[in-house]
This record gives C-alpha cells, structure tokens and sequence, in this order.
C-alpha cells in the first residue's frame, strides 16, 4: 500500500498510482455517458464516468494522432517543432528529441515505475543493415521491404529512451506496417513477409494478425497491474495504455462482435469499452483502485462523421459538433475526457476549457514537481478544476487546435477562429479561401460563418494566435 495521508475521512495515496487511458479515433457521441442516444454499448466507461470528473469540453492537441499524441506526451504544441507537424505511420523516425522531457520521465524522476502498453504512434528508431539510423522522410507509407531494416537490431528511439521502463506495443496503428509486437526496444519476431494484416501491403511477422491485438495487449497490461499489486514495494506506478481501437481496420472480437447497432465501428468501439473493463476490474480485484488515478480520452475525434453515420445506424459519433478526425471544427479535435480518483475528487460534471497537453503540468503539480521553461511549454494544470474550487477565470486564455492539413484554429471563451490551411487543402474549406468565425455558445454545431460579419473579432483573434505561435510557451508561469 501506498503512503497515505487524510482527506475527508478517507486515506487516499500521497502519491497515486496514474492510469492513462487513450483510445484510438472514439469520438465523443460514441460513449453513452456524453450521448444517451448512442448506438454502441459502452457499460465500463460509462461506469467510470459515473464516480469520475466528466469534462464536456476537452480537446487533443490536435484533430490526428501523432501530432495529437506528441502533445499530450511532451505538454507542448506539436506545431512548434517541424518534424511533428505530420502524422506519424509505423517506419517514421522517432518524432520526440530524447533531451525533451515527457510524461515518462516526469513521472520516472518522481520515482514510479513507468510502463506503456499499446500503439506508439510517435515514431521509432529503426536500424539499417548497415547499422544506421534510418533517414528517410516522415510520412512513408510504403510497405517496408525496400528500406533495408535489420529488425533483429534494437531500436534506437522510442519508448524506453522518452522515461518508460518498459514497453510492449506497435509501432503505430493497425493500418500501418510493420504488422508486429514490440517489446521494450526489439521487435517480437521477425516480419520478413508482406500481407495485407491490417489492410494495407507490409512487412508481416508471422502469426500476426490485427484481431488479436488489443486483447493481446489488454492481456499485458492487466498482468502489469497483477505484478505491480503483488510488489512487496510501494513504488507507485504511471501505466500509459494506448487502445488500437476503434480505429481502422474495424476487427472486433467475437466477444462484442454484433453488439452495438453502428455496424463494425460501432462493435470495434465496444472492443475498446471491454479493454477498459479489463483494466478496471483488474484495479478493482487487486485493491489498487483506491490508490489509482484513472484518465479515459481519446486522441482525437472519431475517423467517422455524423454524416457518414447517421443516414445508415442513426448513430452520431461526433454528437453535437460538426466534423471528425483531421479537421479544425469541434468533431476533429473535443474528445472524451473522464477523470476518477476515488476518495479525492467528486463525480461531476465539468464544462471547463481543457487541452490534452494540460495533463503534464497537471501530474507536475500532483507529484510536487515543479516544471523547467523548457518543458510542458503549452501545459497549464486543471488540477483546482479535478479538485472543486471555484474559480474566478478560466484556467486557459485560449487553446489552439492544429488540423492534419496545417490549419491552425484558435478558441478563447465562446469564440472559434479557423484559418485557411497553410500547407494543404481540405473538403472543410471547399474552394473557398477564408476563414471561418464561430460562435459556439450559440452555435455549437459550427454552422454559421461570422467570418465577414465581424471582421475586428477574426482580427483580434488572429493577433492573439500569432502572439503564441511567436512565442517559445503559452504557459502562464513562464
């Protein structure tokens, strides 16, 4: 058991074991706790949500994976840096700088044990025949076979350099070669075949098929969680547990096959509500739940539009918001976000601003750690929001939102300015080449354009994006 102190009556942790929970492309309308009328089941996380904090206005650092990922892992805008402006696929290099501090090492300099299961998404450094580092370009899609990887070497980047003691996982999503297991810095066999295993052409270890991963992985984790309850140490845990689900290609189990009415989205959603159940009943069993905190997200909105979905299952993955994953309106980048720690904070509702990158400064102030300048540049904490206390502002002046097609967005209160894309075009422009203003109190849909009708707010609003986009931090203590 861990160190203890008094709140409330209760003995809660000093210092808490830390569950991170994020799911792969789940948008909002999928979980019944944010939409009543969904069409999948989702009973766990809808549980965790009834004796947890439910934050309805949560954002990821951006509205696609990688680029999402790398501020919630880093607490800092992956725009700032170029070579996280792109999503990552399963053969790019390592996207973090080792120097960069990131929620591994904050937590493994604070003393845990740190451990990360599941998709990656942040690029590794794959070894040549020749025994280099490969230098190719970020973005290749290719199959593998033409560029030279020793995959019996170790890896020179990845999770095991960036704070997690271990790691067991996939290099990327299920759509993206190599198709194979990691473990720490080697990877579980050989793929030295190409198949379609998660869809498209690539390098294939043998046996390896899409379907098995997430119980596979849910399996691992589920026994980190047995080991660590079983320590006769009370060394504190932050256990990272990225789902593969729902995200393509939609391969549910036969154990929820059939069990939602959205077709195969809908059952690979209810795949990742049964990982999450796995994990909970496995800190309920062991007696670590009351010393755990648990955060459920999703890395950005789902992969399906309303749109897509609706006409056919009746079923609205981005709820009320307009738009899915990759794009600057609310549907790409607001996310689930749920928060319990038993016996600290009361179940609820919260309608506070919060970005992804927020959880670094926010497990800082948790731990007693004060962070450096040069780390969790963009992070502010939202733990007086996890705690209760009133506040007289908001704890963000604004949030920016990075599409997967270079356009920046910028929110402050109720107002939303979306610029046209600066390195690419996208269907949520059309051949138009302003800009987009919108009202969200009044039109959470974003379907009514005050671009021309207000042009000294898309001004001042621009301005005040380009301050931080000029500066090193948007935090407010630095």
């Amino acid at each position: 058991m861990l160190p203890c102190f008094l709140v409330g009556g209760l003995l809660v942790a000093a210092r808490p074991n830390v569950l991170l929970i994020l799911a792969d492309d789940m948008g909002c309308g999928d979980v019944n706790a944010y939409n009543a009328e969904s069409k999948i089941p989702t009973p766990h996380m809808d549980r965790l949500a009834a004796g947890g904090l439910v934050f309805r206005d949560a954002h990821s650092a951006s509205s696609v994976g990688g680029l999402a990922r790398y501020g919630l892992m880093t607490g800092r805008y992956c725009w700032r840096q170029t070579k996280a402006r792109k999503d990552c696929m399963g053969f790019d290099p390592p996207q973090i700088d080792p120097s960069r501090m990131t929620l591994g090492d904050l937590f493994k300099k604070s003393g845990y044990n740190t451990a990360y299961f599941g998709k990656w998404g942040l690029g590794l450094g794959w070894v040549t025949k020749e025994g280099q580092t490969g230098d190719w370009n970020s973005g290749y899609t290719g199959s593998g076979e033409n560029l030279d990887i020793d995959f019996s070497k170790p890896l020179l980047g990845g999770p095991n350099t960036l704070g997690f003691d271990y790691f067991y996982g996939t290099a990327a999503a299920l759509d993206c070669p190599p198709y194979a297991f990691i473990e720490n810095d080697t990877s579980v066999g050989i793929p030295d075949k190409v198949t379609r295993a998660g869809g498209r052409l690539g390098l294939t270890v043998e046996g390896f098929r899409a379907i098995d991963a997430l119980p596979s992985l849910t399996r691992k984790a589920v026994q980190f969680l047995q080991r660590q309850a079983s320590s006769p140490a009370d060394q504190p845990f932050f256990l990272f547990v990225s789902l593969t689900a729902p995200h393509a290609p939609f391969v549910p189990t036969e154990q929820v096959k059939g069990r939602s009415q959205a077709g195969r989205y809908g059952d690979s959603v209810a795949l990742a509500d049964w990982s999450v159940g796995r994990l909970l009943n496995t800190l309920e069993n062991t007696g670590l739940l009351r010393d755990t905190l648990v955060l459920l997200t999703s890395d950005n909105g789902s992969l399906k539009s309303n749109k897509e979905m609706e006409p056919i299952y009746g079923h609205r993955p981005g709820h009320l918001f307009r738009g899915k994953k990759g794009d600057g309106l609310e549907g790409g980048h607001r996310v689930p976000l749920i928060v319990s720690w038993p016996g600290q904070f009361q179940p609820g509702t919260s309608n506070e601003v919060i970005c992804q990158t927020d959880f670094f400064a926010t497990f800082a102030e948790i731990l007693g750690t004060k962070l450096p300048a040069d780390a969790g540049e963009d992070s502010i904490s939202f733990l007086s929001v996890l705690k209760g206390k009133d506040l007289r502002q908001p704890i963000r002046e604004s949030i920016i939102h990075y599409s997967s097609y270079g356009s920046f967005a910028i929110r402050e209160g109720r107002w939303k300015l979306i610029l046209p894309p600066e390195i690419g075009n996208s269907e949520e422009f059309g051949a138009s080449a302003r800009g987009q203003l919108y009202d969200l109190k009044a039109d959470i849909g974003e379907s009514r354009n005050l671009w021309e009708q207000q042009p000294s707010r898309v001004d001042r609003l621009r301005k005040l994006l380009e301050k931080y986009r000029a500066q090193n931090s948007s935090r407010n203590d630095t």
